[in-house]
């Protein structure tokens, strides 16, 4: 049934439909919990299913059941439901405060690249080499100042150096064996 709909939205939107909200009728104190505690039901709710072309009252638990939704999705359609508002689906929606964006990472790559590398064949192959009075901190604080518009955390620069350039620092020195 809800595998024909197109999103999560028409999904909720259906399920509120098979939902009646009601005015408390009987008001009965809750034994239970304590008084200054106990809150008043605002609404009694009726769950219907479709059968054909009918609908029929069922028990909250055999609505869950026969809808395969949770009881904490059905809570939150109920509280949108009471407060006029329909459902909208914001998974996803949000950008990690760590990502990057294209523009920043192309700054950042171009900053990385205008340093002068240093190439080394000590070890047998070849490493790449940055002068040894700079650091990645360095290197950062000079794309804040060169960058002022990006606004860039030191650790997603510190990550897309790691990621991105094999570069080191210094210049391995020689050892001489006696």
């Amino acid at each position: 049934m809800f595998n024909q709909m197109k999103n999560k939205d028409q999904q909720d939107i259906y399920i509120q439909r098979l939902m009646e909200l009601h005015p408390v009728q009987r008001k009965r104190s809750r034994l239970e919990m304590c008084a200054e505690q106990a809150k008043p039901k605002s609404v009694s709710i009726k769950y219907f299913v479709t059968f054909q072309t009918n609908k029929q009252m069922v028990c909250k638990s055999t609505f869950l059941s026969v809808s395969g939704i949770t009881k904490k999705r059905c809570e939150r359609l109920i509280f949108l439901f009471k407060n006029n508002q329909s459902p909208r689906d914001i998974r996803g929606k949000n950008v990690s405060g760590n990502s990057l964006g294209g523009e920043i990472m192309t700054d950042i790559h171009s900053h990385l690249e205008s340093f002068l590398v240093k190439l080394s064949h000590h070890t047998g192959k070849e490493d790449k080499y940055l002068d040894s009075k700079l650091s990645v901190k360095k290197i950062y604080e000079i794309f804040k100042e060169k960058y002022p518009y990006h606004k860039v955390s030191y650790k997603p620069f510190w990550s897309y150096f790691k990621e991105n350039f094999n570069l080191r620092f210094g210049r391995p020195q020689n050892v001489s064996h006696l």
